[in-house]
């Protein structure tokens, strides 16, 4: 939103140097860059903030073109036509430094360490809208909680409750197979045993479409499930059954570890109870 807002702030700004000085717009302008000219360090006004981002964006030498033609005047058709062209030109270049600013620092946010864009920086190279924002709003929400590293899975949960990522394993792996694997997005999309029967479902609709998942590696595999637009009912449908798969699972293994912990609170009360009758 701030790339929008300053977007908008430095077109503004853009116009009203162009308008003529007889406007109460551009009079009111000129006297809020006198004042804050003069008095710097204590007055920060729209206009403060406007040439603080152009100074920050490096367009100092785009607007001082339009500062030279608004003190020509703009008469003639021919200034008129040039004055358009200038603005366009302006605007272009605002867009332009705004992309590479927010570039930059969308690749510093890429290239820091931490857990919660593991998944987000395999697949996303660039800013700019998704597919997937398209779908309705349970399935975008899936999608973006798996993107993003929300979604609520033991490497997210885990940092809930203060875990090391190596201790945020996956109960099913553990439990069923006796296997000690972290459950993050990779682990649940592509590995996790437990959802193989809804995986081989959506190989058989891939490869019908001439998509072959056992050809690809993990990084294309990743960018087809959460990043191919083409595909966003297979997949939708694929993420829908594992996460069904993954809840029922779970509390049958809620229940079952209930039930085991009731018979070992009942052994021991019945062993209590044999050890004072011995007694």
């Amino acid at each position: 939103m701030e790339a929008r807002y300053t977007q908008l702030r430095l077109m503004l700004l853009g116009r009203i140097i162009l308008m003529p000085r007889n406007r109460l717009v551009k009079r009111v302008f000129l006297w809020a860059e006198k004042d804050a000219i003069r008095r710097s360090s204590r007055v920060h006004n729209w206009v403060y903030y406007s040439y603080l981002w152009v100074k920050r964006l490096n367009l100092n030498a785009r607007l001082h073109k339009l500062e030279l033609l608004a003190a020509k005047g703009q008469n003639s058709p021919h200034e008129k036509v040039y004055e358009r062209k200038l603005l366009n030109e302006w605007r272009r270049a605002v867009i332009g430094a705004l992309r590479r600013r927010d570039d930059a620092k969308f690749q510093k946010a890429l290239s820091q360490d931490g857990t919660k864009l593991r998944t987000y920086k395999l697949f996303k190279l660039s800013i700019g809208l998704e597919p997937y924002t398209r779908l309705p709003p349970a399935d975008r929400r899936l999608i973006a909680q798996l993107r993003c590293g929300m979604a609520p899975l033991a490497i997210e949960t885990g940092r809930w409750q203060g875990l090391a990522v190596e201790e945020r394993l996956c109960r099913l792996c553990q439990d069923n197979l006796q296997l000690n694997v972290v459950e993050n997005e990779v682990h649940f999309l592509v590995d996790c045993p437990a959802y193989n029967e809804a995986r081989m479902e959506l190989r058989a609709k891939l490869q019908h479409d001439g998509l072959d998942l056992d050809t690809m590696d993990t990084k294309t595999k990743l960018k087809l499930l959460l990043a191919f637009p083409s595909r966003l009912r297979y997949i939708m449908e694929f993420i829908r059954n594992a996460r069904k798969i993954r809840r029922e699972k779970l509390q049958a293994l809620g229940k079952e570890n209930e039930l085991k912990s009731r018979e070992l609170a009942d052994r021991k009360k019945t062993e209590i109870i044999n050890v004072n009758r011995m007694l």
